[in-house]
């Protein structure tokens, strides 16, 4: 037999790890940036699509947007279709967030490219394995 108390814990555990589900699965999902004025780039955003990616179009300030893409809740896997001052935005901010880029190729007023987030190792949080300064 449960007390009151136990039963409260356990549906507040419950509903966060529900309400954390979405936001799991997100992080996971990889995500295709795609200039719509670039045809090219839109074929290439279809494709994706068709592959399972989750698509969003680049609007506004680009330094304000790659911030919300690569801020918390980022997937893992982010690749895109933009031009070149758009990729080296982006691929900027994606640096300064623990992303590494793991290829890009140039199409004419198109670049195509892909980052990765770097996962650090087990335990290198831990106070102990820092160096001294």
């Amino acid at each position: 037999m449960s007390t009151r108390r136990e039963f409260m814990i356990g549906t507040v555990a419950a509903g966060g790890a529900i309400a954390l589900a979405p936001a799991a699965l997100a992080a996971t999902e990889p995500l295709f940036l795609a200039d719509d004025e670039l045809a090219h780039a839109s074929r290439l955003a279809a494709d994706a699509a068709s592959r399972g990616w989750r698509i969003v179009r680049i609007t506004g300030d680009r330094v304000r947007f790659a911030r919300e893409v690569f801020g918390p809740g980022a997937p893992d896997v982010v690749a895109g279709a933009t031009r070149y001052a758009d990729f080296i935005v982006l691929a900027g901010c994606a640096s300064e967030a623990g992303y590494r880029l793991t290829g890009s190729r140039a199409e004419g007023g198109l670049v195509r490219w892909k980052v990765v987030r770097l996962r650090p190792p087990v335990g290198a949080d831990d106070p102990r394995r820092r160096a001294p300064i």
